[in-house]
């Protein structure tokens, strides 16, 4: 055989499998979906029109690190607006979970501890400069507190709500140590954005995680800038009183008690359409110490369901409900004025007086 006589079929054999490695290439990087416009080297057999998504979490781009570069997933500059839950997804690592709170069908009440709350909350995000000028963090912390159902998750839910307009972000934390992980992350990456921290049952927060970690965010060297923590129990007297008794860490302890009058006539009026029941009953009388929740089922009984409006009264009358002080607590108990008598866990036997509003 002279050489270079089978030249031809070799070449068609190398084009061959160019043309199935290439097929092999195109369909690996479909596989990939990328968000940009893939093009072959040489400009051919690629469509610029054809987009194609990543899956979630696949690398996609270069993050700068101190030595150079290195492979990154897909990346945002802020987060989106809104409410995140924080949840572990390796060991030492956490994510921002979203979280939708409904918030839709929620109702201010201006007269009331929680509408002026929610109005003092959005004075504070305009008093940085008042704060910086007297060297003091752009930070404030509510302990919110009352019996059940008088209204602490709709407050927290109108101050979300209030948030998510302003344009920041709302962490709903229940472990102290992937917050405080966090925290710093979210200030590294955004210093300025608004943020609220909330802490619902934070009594049964401290109890299960003790209250080091706790306690260093809210005043110690866990500390961030331009954020509002809330706090809320039904239990305060469980709570250890570092958390009670010293301002800068929950600097304002309120107390959301049972609807008024004047909440439950507006309540009714904008459920029901009215405060009288269809047989001439004063609802905003009769229901004299009812939750929210309580409300709601009366609506819903007498106007939803036809049901006696003395039969549906009796009913949600025996299911009131109110909580007792636990036993085993620092704390002494309730004045009657509103104040807490705890005891100091530095020298027991001395009590002091914590003001609740």
């Amino acid at each position: 055989m002279l050489k270079g006589e089978n030249c031809g079929g070799e070449k068609r054999m190398e084009e061959r499998m160019g043309m199935i490695g290439e097929r092999t290439r195109r369909r690996s990087i479909r596989r990939m979906r990328s968000p940009y416009l893939i093009k072959s080297a040489d400009g051919a057999d690629y469509d610029e029109s054809e987009e194609i998504t990543r899956r979630p979490g696949s690398l996609s781009q270069y993050a700068c690190v101190d030595l150079g570069y290195t492979t990154a997933t897909t990346t945002i500059k802020c987060l989106p607006v809104g409410s995140y839950r924080l949840v572990q997804y390796r060991p030492g690592a956490y994510v921002f979970n979203p979280v939708n709170v409904g918030s839709d069908d929620l109702m201010e009440f201006p007269d009331t501890k929680s509408g002026e709350l929610v109005s003092e909350i959005e004075d504070f995000w305009e008093l940085k400069p008042a704060f910086r000028k007297h060297g003091f963090r752009h930070k404030r912390g509510y302990l919110l507190w009352g019996p059940p159902g008088s209204g602490k998750s709709c407050t927290v839910n109108l101050v979300i709500r209030r948030m998510v307009e302003r344009g920041g972000v709302v962490i709903l934390a229940s472990n102290p140590d992937a917050l405080a992980y966090c925290l710093k992350e979210f200030r590294e990456v955004e210093p300025n954005r608004p943020l609220v921290v909330v802490w619902e049952d934070f009594d049964e927060c401290v109890k299960h995680n003790g209250p080091a970690v706790a306690l260093s965010i809210l005043d110690g060297d866990n500390q961030v800038d331009n954020v509002v923590f809330i706090g809320t129990t039904n239990y305060p007297e469980r709570l250890d009183s570092r958390f009670l008794n010293r301002p800068n860490r929950f600097d304002r302890i309120i107390k959301i008690d049972m609807p008024s009058a004047e909440a439950r006539a507006m309540f009714l009026r904008n459920r029901a359409g009215d405060t009288m029941a269809p047989d001439g009953t004063d609802l905003v009388k009769a229901s004299e110490g009812f939750s929210f929740a309580h409300l709601k089922e009366l609506v819903v009984g007498v106007w939803c369901q036809g049901f006696a409006v003395d039969g549906v009264l009796e009913r949600l009358r025996k299911m009131k409900y109110m909580p007792k002080s636990s036993e085993n607590t620092n704390t002494i108990g309730f004045t009657d004025e509103g104040g807490c008598i705890v005891q100091d866990d530095d020298d027991a036997g001395e009590d002091s007086e914590v003001n609740i509003i």
